[in-house]
């Protein structure tokens, strides 16, 4: 039978899905590899899940995971032998995304006001959440006219 695989790591993490890689076991137990089977858990169920079809390769998408839930991953290689003992456990993962929302741009400024336009202007976020600022969205709101007497 073959060793556990080596060197678990879970990267790539988002509120929906994380990419498990990992290292092919120091031994085959003299059998050709077959592939590995990726097993899942939630930190607060002691129960393992197999995650997707057996992977040839030594990485493996894992699509599927709630939002704010913590998980654990392990690796099995498999043989024409039979399965191996189960890698050790990865370090816990949450899933969520690795970017928050950004801040508010700052100085807003408005110049060269006509009856029908406006020249709007402001300067970027200080935190843009970790991500690159795509875009903005502006908004303007009309003023009632005062009534006049």
């Amino acid at each position: 039978m073959p060793s556990a695989p080596l060197d678990i790591q879970v990267g790539h993490v988002t509120r929906d899905s994380c990419t498990v890689t990992w290292s092919a076991p120091a031994s085959d137990g003299g059998t050709p590899l077959v592939g590995y089977h990726v097993e899942q858990r939630l930190i607060s169920r002691p129960t393992w899940l197999r995650v997707g079809p057996t992977v040839v390769g030594t990485s493996l998408r894992v699509p599927g995971l709630f939002d704010g839930q913590t998980y654990q991953f392990r690796v099995t290689a498999e043989t024409r032998a039979g399965l191996g003992d189960p890698s050790p456990a990865s370090a816990a993962v949450t899933a969520r995304d690795p970017w928050t929302r950004p801040g508010p741009p700052t100085m807003p400024q408005v110049s060269d006001v006509t009856r029908k336009s406006c020249r709007v202007s402001w300067l970027p976020p200080t935190d843009d959440g970790g991500d690159d600022i795509r875009g903005y969205v502006v908004e303007y709101k009309v003023s009632p006219r005062p009534v006049v007497s």
